[in-house]
């Protein structure tokens, strides 16, 4: 269930429940804003695509070692990926948010010129790319 209601300030306030009942809120200087912002919300928790403002607090680590625990990797996959995120993700981004802000650390990452740093991602990469090929009964 969402709303739009105009503040005695003149501003309009948009309010929408999540999933869990929560309550969010966001004030604009302009109707359609607030009904934008409102239609966007609405079209991603109807389309299963909404994601809770408040799991962007959440450490990298915390969600990588959550993500890598639900992946169907073999022994040695999942050893190598262990591996790289251990020394080459987590010193990086391992304690961090997942925030807006982490997005433009991730690409300052991936511009650096760390040579040791870049061949670790492109074999994390690969040995990702060989796992999904068989996983989904193509040839190594």
């Amino acid at each position: 269930m969402a709303n739009i209601q105009k503040r005695p300030n003149g501003k309009w306030r948009a309010r929408y429940r999540d999933l869990d009942g929560k309550e969010h809120a966001r004030h604009f200087e302009r109707k359609i804003d607030a009904q934008r912002w409102i239609d966007e919300v609405t079209a991603s928790l109807v389309t299963g695509q909404y994601v809770d403002p408040r799991s962007s607090k959440k450490p990298f680590k915390e969600y990588a070692e959550e993500w890598r625990a639900i992946q169907p990797h073999r022994p040695s996959t999942a050893k190598a990926v262990a591996q790289h995120l251990r020394c080459y993700v987590y010193p990086d981004l391992g304690e961090a948010g997942t925030r807006r802000h982490q997005a433009r650390r991730r690409t300052e990452l991936g511009h650096q010129s760390d040579h040791h740093a870049r061949a670790g991602r492109q074999h994390l990469t690969d040995g990702l790319q060989h796992g999904q090929r068989r996983f989904q009964g193509g040839r190594p």
